[in-house]
């Protein structure tokens, strides 16, 4: 019996680590293509931004500690949307509705430049 569990243990965690590798293959995997991608700049409107709480925890000085998950949509020229994950300047720094020329790296986003003379969607 003992011999059933210890063979069941080891299967266990043999097919833990394989999951864990194809995780792992996965995301260097990712992490490559968005590397090897070229810039790309385009026209697009922010549609709209987002900022999810992460989950706050008290740390050994007894203050709370938590990572907000910054986010903005653009709408493309042609029609599309994409979206990207942002640091907190890069989200303070959008407008909703600005328009302007969008620049990105695979799933990276690099930079906005507002169209100043254009303005924002609001304002037309």
């Amino acid at each position: 019996m003992e011999a059933i569990k210890y063979f069941f243990a080891i299967v266990l965690d043999a097919g833990v680590a394989v999951l864990f590798a194809k995780m792992l293959a996965a995301c260097i995997k990712g992490f490559l293509k968005n590397r090897r991608s070229g810039v790309e700049s385009i026209e697009a409107t922010v549609l709209s931004k987002t900022c999810d709480a992460g989950s706050s925890e008290v740390g050994e000085n007894g203050l709370r500690s938590g990572k907000n998950l910054y986010t903005a949509v653009f709408k493309t020229n042609d029609g599309g949307t994409c979206d990207f994950a942002l640091t907190k300047e890069e989200y303070e720094a959008l407008n909703e509705g600005d328009f302007g020329v969008l620049s990105f790296r695979g799933r990276n986003f690099l930079n906005f430049e507002p169209d100043r003379l254009m303005g924002s969607a609001d304002n037309e």
